[in-house]
C-alpha cells in the first residue's frame, strides 16, 4: 500500500509540475514519462497510452506486476532484463494488447488469464530435469496447462523408468500445448517433442518409449 501511495504522489507531482490547467488524460496521452518498476530480477518501464488517467494507469500497472510475479513465482526466467510496457485504458482496433516497434501496449480490460498467455512470450523455463529434459512453453499455454503437461509427461517417463527402461538420449525439448496441433496431440517435429494438455497416456507412454532403451 505506502509503494502504490508513494507512486501516486509521483505521478501526481508529475501532473502538477506540468501545469494546473491542463487536463490528467492531455497529459497521459502527450507526455512522454517513465515509471520504472522491478519484479524480482525484471524491470518495467511502464508509460501511459490512449490518455489513461492516474487511476486507470495505476490499476493496469497493478495488474501486470501481480501476473508478472506469478509467472516469476511458478518458475519462468525472463528472456530479457527489461521490458516496455504502455498502458491505454480502452482496447485497441488491433485488440486487448498489441506489440509495436519492441513496445507491448495492453489495455487495463484484458482479464488475468490472457494478460498471462501475453506476458509469457517474454519467459522461458530453464529447470533441466536429472535425465535431460528441458520443457517449453507451445501454442500459448498458461502457466497452469504448462505444469500440467509437463508433470503428466513426468510421471509417464517416470513410469517407464521403474519397468527397467533407461533413457537413450542425453537431452530432449518437450513443448506443452494447451490445444492439438493440426489435430494430434504428439507431434514429432525438428528433434524436439510437442504434447497437448489432452493426450491420452497410454498414446504418450508409446511415444516417449521410443527414447529409452532396455539394458542388456
Amino acid at each position: 500500500m505506502k509503494r502504490v501511495l508513494t507512486t501516486t504522489l509521483f505521478l501526481l507531482n508529475l501532473l502538477f509540475a506540468q501545469g494546473a490547467s491542463a487536463q490528467t488524460s492531455d497529459i497521459l496521452n502527450t507526455v512522454e514519462y517513465a515509471l520504472t518498476d522491478s519484479v524480482k530480477s525484471l524491470k518495467i518501464h511502464y508509460s501511459a497510452h490512449n490518455g489513461a488517467n492516474v487511476k486507470e494507469f495505476l490499476r493496469g500497472r497493478e495488474l501486470i506486476n501481480s501476473v508478472l510475479k506469478g509467472i516469476i513465482d511458478e518458475g519462468f526466467t525472463p528472456i530479457q532484463p527489461t521490458l516496455d510496457i504502455g498502458i491505454t485504458p480502452v482496447k485497441m482496433p488491433e485488440g486487448l494488447s498489441v506489440l509495436k516497434d519492441g513496445k507491448l501496449f495492453v489495455s487495463i480490460t484484458i482479464d488475468e488469464d490472457t494478460l498471462e498467455r501475453v506476458l509469457l512470450d517474454y519467459f522461458r523455463f530453464d529447470t533441466v530435469t536429472e535425465d535431460g529434459i528441458l520443457f517449453f512453453l507451445h501454442n500459448s499455454s498458461n502457466t497452469e496447462e504448462f505444469h500440467l503437461g509437463k508433470d503428466l509427461v513426468l510421471a509417464v517417463i517416470a513410469k517407464i523408468k521403474e519397468s527397467g527402461f533407461v533413457m537413450d538420449v542425453t537431452n530432449l525439448e518437450v513443448g506443452i500445448s494447451p490445444v492439438t496441433m493440426s489435430g494430434e496431440h504428439i507431434i514429432e517435429k525438428d528433434g524436439r517433442l510437442l504434447v497437448s494438455t489432452e493426450v491420452n497416456l497410454d498414446n504418450l507412454e508409446r511415444t516417449l518409449l521410443k527414447y529409452f532403451v532396455w539394458p542388456n
